[in-house]
């Protein structure tokens, strides 16, 4: 319960016996650093750690390259996996979602038959009718539909012959 002048007077007086510095109230903003700021050349970092954050920086930013060049997998997915979650569900509403909802397919019967797909190709070159024998389990044109559409989006390669996993 002292009054702002005295507080103030007796702020000065200090000041006086060099007991603190004070600096008066005026409309500025003012930031004071209790220590000194450390030079740049007494800053150092070991080898593993700039490796460490690099190699984290690198994976961050093919990260963001990835979810934004993905025309194949939903993007809310690949957030909700970057961030640790996992057993998530296609959004339905995002650019990729939309396209795949197009073919008139369940998320369940895209996967499978994309799964089955990414397993027959994954070490050979097969022709359409060996794609189309090898897959039984779905309708021919189901299969068809996720054929074209992981040749859309560059998942699969083909020659007009043959066709084989796109590698990225």
């Amino acid at each position: 319960e002292t009054s702002r002048q005295k507080v103030e007077t007796t702020l000065e007086r200090l000041e006086e016996l060099e007991v603190l510095h004070y600096e008066k109230q005026n409309n500025l903003p003012v930031l004071t650093f209790l220590m000194p700021r450390p030079t740049q050349e007494s800053l150092r970092i070991s080898k593993e750690n700039y490796s460490d954050r690099k190699k984290s920086a690198l994976e961050k930013m093919n990260a963001v390259l990835n979810y934004s060049e993905t025309k194949q997998y939903c993007r809310s997915n690949l957030l909700l996996n970057y961030f640790g979650e996992s057993n998530t569900h296609r959004c339905g509403s995002c650019d990729v979602c939309l396209e795949q909802n197009k073919l008139d397919l369940s998320e369940v019967e895209f996967g499978t038959i994309a799964d089955e797909l990414n397993s027959l190709l994954r070490d050979k070159k097969l022709m359409l009718s060996e794609l189309l024998s090898a897959t039984t389990k779905f309708k021919e044109k189901k299969v068809l539909k996720v054929i074209d559409f992981k040749v859309d989006v560059e998942a699969i390669a083909t020659d007009g012959n043959y066709y084989w996993l796109e590698e990225n």
